[in-house]
């Protein structure tokens, strides 16, 4: 069962001048980054299965996380709400500054976790399922196995009947994080039935259930 956290302590978060990702953030004793994947130009992957591409729908997911994790008392700051990217797409190295962006937002937060959502592409189509990779340390390992543990038990075992274990990710977004962080990969867009579940907002609603519960149970665990 959830338990939500107790709200002891008062903070804000300024960031490029402004501190509209903070709403709602005062008062909350621990808080976390959720990072919706993509955006812009960077559309992420496609699917013959989906309508929308990956970063429509690693958007609407984490909306609905956040505010799943506000229920149960977790303050969250978003690295993005629009359908925008962070960085300027004329120039070089768009991709970088980009991430970039997102890195500044969780300094500035000073998070207890990062949270990236994404969803997968594979080659095969029977491939489906959730996996969480996880920043090289002990505490991204354990807030990856905790989130992990939750989405083999609510999402994988009853969806696709098999189990993911956690990997380690070499991603700049992980390498670069000043917090404990991981990325969820929350389906395959290339599995008719992940795409069908993808775009549901009941199963949304499940997903960011199991991921809550996966990151109350490591917070708890620390503290």
């Amino acid at each position: 069962m959830l338990v939500s956290l107790t709200l002891l302590s008062t903070r804000t978060v300024s960031y490029g001048g402004s501190d509209y990702r903070a709403v709602g953030l005062e008062g909350y004793l621990h808080t976390v980054v959720v990072d919706a994947g993509h955006g812009g130009i960077d559309g992420g992957a496609t699917s013959i299965y989906s309508e929308n591409n990956e970063a429509e729908i690693n958007l609407a997911i984490a909306c609905v996380l956040r505010e799943t994790l506000q229920k149960y008392g977790i303050g969250v700051v978003m690295t993005r709400t629009t359908a925008d990217s962070l960085a300027d797409p004329d120039g070089a190295y768009f991709k970088r500054r980009d991430m970039d962006e997102r890195l500044k937002i969780v300094t500035a937060t000073s998070p207890d976790a990062l949270l990236s959502i994404h969803v997968n592409k594979f080659s095969s189509s029977t491939r489906r399922g959730a996996q969480v990779f996880y920043k090289r340390g002990e505490e991204s390992k354990s807030l990856a196995a905790r989130v992990q543990e939750k989405l083999n038990a609510d999402i994988n075992a009853v969806e696709s009947g098999r189990d993911y274990s956690i990997a380690v990710g070499d991603y700049y977004l992980l390498n670069k994080s000043p917090c404990p962080a991981v990325i969820i990969e929350c389906g395959f867009l290339s599995n008719p039935e992940d795409a069908r579940l993808l775009a549901s907002d009941t199963f949304r609603t499940r997903l960011c259930e199991s991921i809550a519960a996966g990151v109350i149970t490591y917070l708890a665990s620390r503290g």
